[in-house]
């Protein structure tokens, strides 16, 4: 999305004869990206490591 707004934003210079390179912030982009994956794999895997520790009998409420 905000690429699709960035080339918008170029276009959109370029008509008024403005010339203005695309800087990315490549350190940035990919801490925020590294941290987003260490996010989401530990939501994961702590769920399913909790639903593993439990015995599927005593989740259902029933007894041996």
């Amino acid at each position: 999305m905000a690429g699709l707004n960035l080339l918008g934003v170029k276009g959109a210079l370029e008509l008024l004869a403005v010339s203005s390179p695309v800087v990315v912030p490549w350190p940035a982009l990919g801490a925020v990206l590294a941290a987003c994956a260490v996010a989401a794999t530990v939501s994961a895997a702590l769920p399913a490591l909790a639903a593993l520790r439990t015995r599927p009998v005593e989740v259902a409420g029933a007894r041996e």
